[in-house]
């Protein structure tokens, strides 16, 4: 039985008490010990039925984790606040992270240690980061790219992040309703920032992504429903890094390695492709255990 600590980042908690009942059995049973929060948050906690206990506490608390809840986009402020009051990293965990397919504590923090640089054709990675409450360790968030524009960028990873983007266009998200910018590093890679209508703050992201790049674990994600373009995927060398994982989402039974195969016929609603992609990286489609496929 591991005891816990909640803690409180936010007001949404809705989902609280299924989120603890995944974490129970993930973990052969849990005991909630105390509930904690920043000092003006204090007022959340009272209104729980277990022990308030004070932030600065915390540190030498006798608990096995620490669980984030209630605001998805402040786990990663909570992460870095307890850090400097001295909790260890290891013992944190966002309350949702039990949801995620083949998670447990040891592989979860052993994604966040090992920082995976997830280089995405679409939002996929935006999707995963925020789903393992992680910062964004690569530039390519909020875009998207052509099979071939990819395939050229994929080829020369290194090259493109060191070479400054280069305006050269627009484009019209007909989902969104809004124009947005398109980039170009070299004459064959096309990136399409549909989700930025700022240029200067759709580069200025780029520029502090390329800066967070992890060069010693790269994770390459695309997917296609072209026999053809799986097979230049899988056989595509990628100069200069030496950990590199492949990953192509198909929607053919395929034995390559890359090869990951989504049955669209068998989902519960009618999808695409790519948003099938998209809602296996946000975790309302559990395929694919999501530790494996980022390396651990």
């Amino acid at each position: 039985m591991k005891k816990v600590i909640l803690w409180l980042a936010g007001m949404e908690l809705n989902e609280l008490d299924e989120n603890i009942d995944k974490l129970f059995h993930s973990m052969d049973g849990i005991e909630v010990a105390g509930v904690s929060s920043r000092p003006e948050q204090m007022d959340l906690c009272e209104a729980l039925d277990v022990p308030v206990i004070t932030a600065q506490d915390l540190y030498e608390s006798d608990v096995d984790y620490i669980l984030m809840c209630g605001a998805n986009e402040k786990y990663i402020d909570s992460i870095d606040y307890l850090k400097k009051l001295g909790v260890q990293e290891e013992r944190l965990l966002p309350e949702h992270v039990a949801d995620i397919c083949g998670f447990t504590p040891e592989r979860y923090h052993a994604i966040r240690r090992i920082r995976p640089t997830i280089f995405s054709i679409s939002c996929f990675a935006g999707y995963v980061y925020h789903r393992f409450a992680m910062p964004f360790y690569s530039p390519t968030i909020n875009m998207f790219q052509s099979a071939d524009s990819f395939l050229q960028f994929a080829g020369h990873l290194r090259e493109c992040c060191e070479k400054p983007i280069r305006l050269s266009g627009t484009g019209y998200d007909d989902n969104l309703k809004a124009e947005y910018p398109i980039y170009h590093i070299g004459e064959r890679v096309e990136i399409h920032m549909n989700h930025y209508h700022d240029t200067e703050i759709a580069e200025k992201k780029w520029r502090e992504r390329v800066k967070r790049i992890n060069w010693d674990h790269v994770v390459l994600v695309m997917y296609t429903e072209k026999p053809e373009v799986l097979e230049a995927f899988d056989d595509l060398p990628v100069t200069g890094i030496e950990n590199v994982k492949k990953i192509c989402f198909v929607s053919f039974p395929s034995e390559k390695k890359c090869a990951y195969y989504i049955p669209l016929e068998r989902l519960t609603r009618k999808m695409e492709l790519w948003d099938a992609v998209n809602n296996i990286g946000g975790g309302r489609i559990r395929l694919f255990d999501m530790f494996e496929m980022m390396g651990v």
